[in-house]
């Protein structure tokens, strides 16, 4: 084997790996979780076009808001054909995972007026730039009368095996987004009897606004009792209570009888309101005491 023989085998295999490395996976998907239909309204309309001069069209419905975490209770299914009927929005889901940074193309074909989200997160362009996490991909569409919608969804990452479709029983990596964000138990109470227990929950959405939740577990029962924000136990019994209405009213709830008390009622104004009235009272005397009134037909004057 001479020179340019063995030079031309480097190339050919240079080449090789490189196409090996740069290849494109497209991977279909086969099974998602779809939620829906939810019917929307058209506007009243007395006029042809809005302010701008410009006409309504269907394809501005899809952007009535709905609640992507719909598919939570949604169900799997397997068909390319779906369901259909005129001006309903339906809502398609399923889990990427990628263990390395990558780029990734979702391609949807078969329906008409959609719109894609990832992460919880609307896209202007099928191309994504996915981190090394699990990702929640979502597909919000808009069938029409008389038009039979059918799916096909491709995932295609630049990089080869770098992003794979998850399925309902695969397991998802736990990533630092699954550290950081979601809901989370803070801490526990246990009641004086020791049958309950008050669990307090904190969830630090994206984006930096935090959420707390608190729940009543019936603990023999394995049972949740209550739950909403800012429960705590009395200092002598049993009961637990929260604020009601603006933090106007202490209620106090007994977690046998579900018998909820207000112990301090929403007449008693703060401190600074009562301060404001007490001062509008001492001006509102203070005038009255200027007034001439008038006594058994005389006038007289009270200073």
């Amino acid at each position: 084997m001479n020179k340019r023989e063995r030079l031309t085998l480097a190339l050919l295999g240079w080449e090789a790996v490189t196409l090996g490395i740069f290849a494109q996976t497209k991977i279909e998907v086969q099974e998602y979780r779809y939620a829906g239909p939810f019917k929307v309204q058209a506007p009243v309309m007395v006029d042809s076009i809005d302010l701008h001069a410009r006409k309504f069209g269907k394809d501005k419905l899809l952007d009535t808001p709905i609640s992507l975490d719909a598919l939570n209770a949604g169900q799997v299914m397997r068909s390319k054909a779906l369901p259909g009927g005129e001006n309903q929005l339906h809502l398609i889901g399923f889990m990427v995972q990628n263990t390395s940074y990558t780029t990734a193309s979702i391609t949807v074909e078969g329906l008409g007026k959609h719109s894609l989200y990832v992460d919880g997160v609307k896209q202007m362009s099928p191309e994504v730039v996915l981190e090394p996490s699990s990702h929640s991909v979502v597909v919000k569409y808009l069938s029409e009368k008389d038009h039979q919608d059918s799916l096909h969804i491709t995932v295609e990452a630049k990089k080869d095996h770098a992003v794979e479709v998850l399925t309902s029983d695969d397991e998802r990596l736990y990533s630092l987004d699954n550290v950081l964000h979601g809901w989370k138990c803070s801490n526990v109470s246990i009641s004086p009897n020791g049958k309950f227990a008050i669990v307090n929950y904190n969830n630090l959405q994206q984006g930096g606004q935090s959420v707390s939740r608190s729940k009543v577990w019936n603990l023999s029962r394995k049972q949740v009792v209550d739950s909403r924000s800012g429960m705590h136990w009395m200092p002598r019994s049993n009961c637990y209570y929260y604020i009601r209405g603006d933090r106007r009213e202490l209620v106090s709830v007994n977690p046998l009888t579900r018998e909820e008390t207000v112990l301090l009622p929403k007449t008693i104004s703060s401190s600074r309101k009562n301060r404001k009235d007490r001062r509008r009272k001492r001006k509102s005397t203070k005038w009255w005491n200027q007034t001439t009134v008038s006594l058994d037909g005389e006038t007289e004057t009270n200073w």
